[in-house]
């Protein structure tokens, strides 16, 4: 039943919001409801284009991280979180609709695709967090050198941080009108704007 994902929605929503305080991230519960309405727009929007086409469609993280970043100028962690509530909820909305999908292929009930889903999510978070802490514990100095090695890299986090230095600590110098990158905001308009 279409409940089931909205008291989903409300516990998620209710462990975001412990996040977000809990963890001293910068970012306000009314950033993370227009993080939330950027997601359910972007999926919707770019949903029908991955239903249309079949690939594609999760390339926003720009627009998502330069939204937070004007929205709250200053606080590189509050962007990076902002990204992660808006960007990343679209590819792992479309993640979850592939499973859907799969799932009415194979003649499962809505109902088991969903509990499986959901206990996927859980079982899946706690060896995540589990898994990440032993390796960060374990792997530190290779992770935070710049070469990496052949099987361990903290490239990707490093990536991250950096973006979310970039949009969030540094947006208005970087970005904003007279600055050296004006053009990346600009082009992005264009580059909405032409298709349509």
């Amino acid at each position: 039943p279409h409940w089931w994902y909205f008291a989903t929605l409300i516990v998620a929503f209710i462990v975001a919001l412990v996040c977000i305080y809990e963890g001293n991230t910068g970012l306000p519960w009314w950033m993370l409801v227009i993080a939330i309405i950027i997601a359910f727009c972007l999926t919707l929007m770019l949903g029908g284009l991955v239903a249309i086409f079949g690939f594609g469609g999760t390339q926003m993280q720009t627009v998502c991280q330069l939204i937070g970043a004007y929205i709250r100028p200053g606080y590189p962690l509050c962007n990076m979180y902002f990204t992660l509530f808006s960007y990343n909820s679209v590819s792992q909305s479309f993640l979850m609709l592939q499973d859907l999908k799969q799932a009415e292929y194979l003649k499962l009930p809505p109902k088991d695709a969903f509990i499986g889903q959901v206990i996927g999510t859980i079982v899946g978070a706690i060896f995540n967090y589990i898994m990440m802490e032993s390796i960060v514990e374990q792997q530190e100095d290779i992770l935070l050198s710049i070469e990496g090695t052949a099987v361990w890299s903290g490239q990707n986090v490093q990536q991250y941080n950096t973006q979310g230095i970039a949009w969030g600590a540094l947006a208005k110098d970087m970005f904003s009108a007279g600055a050296t990158y004006e053009m990346v905001p600009i082009c992005l308009a264009i580059g909405l704007f032409i298709p349509i």
